[in-house]
């Protein structure tokens, strides 16, 4: 009977299509992703790069490995390492929120604090870096943006690479873009936590807005403009950039103007209202961005016109 099985598996892996067996389990988030880059209502298929970049930010930011950790994951963890991308694990339980007694109802927590949150420096200090955040999942996601924007995927050339000709990067994106690019990947996911999940666990995620913020404690948004300032840098004075960051900044004050004194909805009925901010900015975000990526080298040299 395992053999029977066994031989069932392998003859589904060759026979289905490589895209369904790689779409990451967080549908919503690869669905916003994809929109991130090219734009709401695409009929564009998921690329390969795609695939790998919503696979990396799904274990960078929701994976927990518990014990029954789904078969698919190791299909996600093995399409990562078979794009060549440098610290992967070995397995999917390196993801393991240790001492984490919640699962997966407060797993947010660990991960959605903002892209250099220190983790045990808050209001979680006894639980401290459970997640392992800076060691394995942020490095993780940078260096699927590295491998996607700059080596391309390893194969037999890149190998062997004669002369050096094989590493020829595939972008001229700066170190800080490719970190920033990382970074607008975690924070489009981290909205559509705020977009989708409850008030209960607001308190979880980095806010959209706050009263008082500045780089070593920022909101969402105040993070978000400076990575898209920097991925964007050739573009300061587009008009598709400016009308971005003032969308933003509305949203902001809008936020602030909801909240009060307050950083998170204190009621679920505001909550409603912060969601509906929420929704507004991912919306901001579908619109703007593939537009100003489709003026950005980087990305065209990596994603040309992917089958529709």
């Amino acid at each position: 009977m395992i053999k029977k099985v066994i031989c069932l598996t392998l003859i589904l892996i060759i026979l289905v299509p490589t895209g369904a067996l790689c779409v990451s389990e967080d549908t919503k988030h690869d669905e916003d992703l994809k929109e991130i880059f090219w734009g709401k209502y695409t009929s564009y298929d998921d690329t390969e790069e795609l695939i790998v970049l919503q696979w990396a930010v799904y274990f960078a930011v929701d994976c927990i490995a518990k014990p029954n950790s789904k078969a698919s994951d190791e299909i996600g963890l093995a399409k990562l390492r078979g794009y060549g991308i440098e610290g992967v694990p070995q397995q999917v339980s390196d993801f393991h929120y240790e001492g984490n007694k919640f699962e997966n109802q407060y797993h947010e927590r660990y991960t959605h604090l903002g892209w250099d949150h220190v983790y045990g420096s808050g209001r979680f200090d006894s639980l401290g870096n459970i997640a392992h955040w800076p060691e394995i999942r942020k490095p993780l996601l940078i260096n699927a943006v590295r491998q996607v924007f700059i080596k391309g995927k390893t194969d037999l050339g890149s190998t062997i690479d004669i002369g050096g000709w094989f590493h020829q990067p595939k972008t001229d994106m700066s170190d800080q873009q490719l970190e920033s690019m990382a970074a607008l990947i975690y924070y489009v996911h981290v909205l559509g936590d705020h977009c989708y999940n409850t008030n209960s666990t607001s308190i979880d995620r980095i806010p959209l807005a706050k009263r008082t913020e500045d780089n070593k404690d920022p909101s969402l948004i105040f993070d978000l403009k400076k990575h898209l300032r920097v991925l964007f840098r050739d573009q300061q004075n587009s008009s598709e950039l400016r009308s971005l960051m003032k969308e933003m900044d509305n949203i902001h004050n809008d936020v602030l103007v909801l909240l009060g004194d307050n950083d998170y909805p204190p009621s679920d009925a505001q909550f409603e209202s912060y969601r509906g901010y929420a929704k507004k900015l991912m919306n901001e975000l579908k619109k703007r961005i593939p537009r100003l990526l489709e003026d950005s080298d980087f990305f065209l040299d990596v994603f040309i016109e992917p089958a529709a």
